[in-house]
């Protein structure tokens, strides 16, 4: 039986459980995470802080503007720098609060997503991210991280028959490509369990129910579930 990590590390504070959702475009994050949040009310009347990246803060959604624009342009590491500075501020002021006071958070895109798609898309080099990441995050690593995989041409015609492209899913098919290779690259070369690796193209119920079984197994392990039903405040 697989483990998974118990307890979010900042730099050795441990509260609340934090999730993660990553991949690329039209892989379904955004959807499972809105499903997840559901679930674990229905299941365990735990109510989840449900944020996305970029954004979730008022300085955050001003740089989201600027970043998903179309037609605009932007320096690569100006890019990254503007992804880092959304980062710092929803950590500091939401992420970082709502698990010290042993909350649930639910987050859609975060530091892996800076690794793809800066680090591995735009080839600035997956070690400045990294470097970059632990600033802007504190240090802050998740629980589980789901990484939704899917192949960018499918992705893409996802996002078309949405009609919400961004600027970022305007970008050429290879940057897609070089995106999805670095998060199977990261998720492989996981050594802590964090990564829950999951086809895209599967059915929404069975994506779904894995997500469910990983994300119950951990509960139980860092014995979150036992603390709901005490009836302490979730």
């Amino acid at each position: 039986m697989k483990t998974y990590p118990v307890g979010s590390t900042l730099r050795g504070r441990r509260g609340g459980v934090f999730y993660t959702l990553e991949g690329g475009e039209g892989s379904g994050k955004s959807s499972l995470a809105k499903e997840l949040a559901l679930w674990l009310f229905d299941e365990f009347g735990i109510r989840p802080i449900l944020k996305s990246e970029p954004g979730g803060t008022e300085v955050s959604e001003e740089i989201r503007k600027t970043l998903l624009k179309k037609g605009r342009k932007l320096d690569p590491m100006a890019e990254a720098l503007l992804f880092q500075a959304s980062r710092a501020e929803l950590v500091s002021k939401v992420i970082k609060p709502a698990l010290d006071n042993g909350r649930v958070v639910i987050l859609d895109r975060y530091m892996d997503s800076s690794i793809a798609y800066q680090g591995g898309g735009r080839g600035l080099g997956v070690d400045v991210i990294h470097y970059l990441n632990d600033l802007s995050t504190q240090g802050l690593v998740p629980d589980l991280t789901f990484l939704l995989d899917i192949d960018p041409e499918t992705g893409i015609e996802r996002k078309n028959k949405d009609g919400s492209l961004n600027r970022l899913d305007l970008e050429k098919i290879e940057f897609h490509k070089k995106v999805r290779y670095e998060y199977l690259r990261e998720a492989v070369q996981d050594t802590k369990g964090r990564f829950v690796v999951i086809n895209a193209t599967a059915s929404p119920e069975e994506v779904l129910y894995i997500a469910k079984e990983a994300s119950c197994q951990q509960l139980r392990q860092c014995g979150y579930i036992e603390g709901v039903r005490k009836g302490k405040e979730r």
